[in-house]
């Protein structure tokens, strides 16, 4: 039987009250699986919890009670290092926001990761590829204020995909973009997806995008519900 790369198990989370009041309890028995490969979307209204299950799922925070494997690794049991090693090694994240540095080219910005790595996963070349295949080979030693919106997105999932993750985590990725920009992000974003492999799962409230995932799943109130 074959080991999903992410498997929740009732998985509830819980923030303190604003000030001092009762707990708010953000994710309700969440239990959820993704094999190597998958694709699936998450919708539900702003809110709802969505960012926090991508958290959790990206090692990024841990659960108040259940468990989450990813990896094979229990990540309420994994330290610091640990945890960060997961993150590093099996996930890259896209924002809504790009979250690009500024000061730095396109190509830089998407070798930034490698900084903090240590297994040399991705040469130079590697980079020059993912930025070639998001249509931006002409930018590279351009700045993201240089950029379109829709090209400081498609930087972002090159600087997603350079440590060859297995699981992309999308939250609303094509949130900021007009639709005809957002269109062609979602077909960047497929199209990688397809020639690369990893499994992904996206945030967003675009139904036409989720219509895209093979899986699709709705959260409200807490629970994650599969989507009809």
């Amino acid at each position: 039987m074959t080991t999903p790369l992410l498997d929740m198990l009732n998985v509830t989370k819980t923030y303190p009250g604003p000030e001092g009041g009762p707990p708010v309890e953000v994710l309700r028995g969440v239990t959820w699986q993704l094999n190597d490969g998958e694709s699936a979307a998450i919708v539900g209204p702003s809110g709802s919890g969505k960012s926090t299950l991508l958290n959790l799922a990206g090692a990024l925070d841990i659960p108040t009670s259940g468990a989450v494997r990813l990896g094979g690794v229990n990540l309420a049991e994994a330290d610091d290092t640990k945890l960060a090693r997961v993150r590093r090694e099996l996930v890259g994240f896209v924002f809504q926001q790009h979250l690009l540095m500024p000061h730095l080219t396109v190509l830089e910005n998407v070798l930034l990761p490698l900084l903090a790595d240590q297994r040399g996963a991705a040469p130079e070349e590697y980079a020059r590829e993912l930025l070639d295949r998001v249509g931006l080979s002409s930018r590279l030693h351009h700045r993201p204020a240089q950029l379109s919106g829709g090209e400081q997105q498609r930087v972002a999932l090159a600087r997603a995909l350079v440590r060859r993750p297995r699981l992309v985590l999308a939250d609303e990725p094509t949130g900021s973009l007009d639709r005809a920009t957002a269109l062609v992000t979602t077909q960047v974003l497929l199209d990688l997806y397809q020639a690369l492999g990893f499994a992904l799962v996206v945030v967003t409230h675009s139904l036409e995008l989720a219509s895209r995932m093979a899986r699709r799943w709705t959260l409200a109130e807490g629970r994650l519900e599969p989507l009809a």
